[in-house]
């Protein structure tokens, strides 16, 4: 009996063993460099914690951000530079044109009073 389970103990490391000659290594954690492919950048949280996404999700990232599946098996929400760039330029454009129509309705609400 002894020899028995000694044998099945025996066995069972050389499975292991075995699967972990066969399987390749898993990472748990990604490394900050394989968040996004090389000229995009990774959305950060306040914490400054990368964020993560679910590529089957509905919404998947806050626009410009697109879900991005890394090397390391997690997908994050990633923007190229240069889009993330006329993103921004777009964006405050918008908001002056806004702000424009905002004093442009003041004043002729201030015309109209007089």
């Amino acid at each position: 009996m002894h020899n028995t389970s000694a044998a099945t103990y025996l066995a069972v490391i050389l499975i292991l063993v075995g699967l972990r000659l066969i399987l390749p290594p898993v990472e748990a954690i990604c490394k900050a460099d394989d968040y996004c492919p090389y000229g995009w950048n990774v959305k950060r949280k306040a914490n400054l914690d990368p964020t993560t996404c679910d590529p089957t999700a509905a919404v998947k990232c806050e626009k410009p951000y697109q879900c991005v599946h890394s090397h390391c098996g997690m997908s994050f929400c990633c923007v190229q530079e240069k889009r993330f760039k006329q993103w921004l330029e777009a964006k405050e454009i918008a908001e002056e044109m806004e702000n424009d129509s905002d004093d442009s309705d003041e004043r002729k609400s201030d015309t109209q009073e007089l």
